[in-house]
């Protein structure tokens, strides 16, 4: 028996090369304006700290609190250094 053969049960569900150079397209069209848009936030959260944004801080305070304060304390490995370094942080 041939090793390669033209009958439909020894073929595998394999995607043609051009879908699969299409998914992989995607991936990079998406993942571009991913960083794209991670980087305006970035931006946008720097001209925020410049200017002291008040309302900015509490926001960012809001979401990073509780991982920051795990890092901290896996860092220091006491809770009390690391609500210490963490009211430093946002001072």
């Amino acid at each position: 028996m041939p090793l390669f053969d033209n009958n439909s049960a020894s073929r595998r569900n394999f995607a043609p090369a051009s879908s699969v150079f299409q998914g992989v397209t995607t991936a990079t069209t998406v993942s571009a304006a991913l960083i794209a848009s991670t980087q305006r936030e970035n931006a946008s959260i720097a001209r925020g700290l410049k200017r002291q944004d008040p309302e900015l801080l509490d926001q960012l305070i809001e979401l990073y609190q509780h991982r920051l304060l795990r890092y901290l304390i896996f860092l220091t490995g006491k809770r009390e250094t690391a609500e210490d370094l963490f009211q430093e942080t946002w001072m």
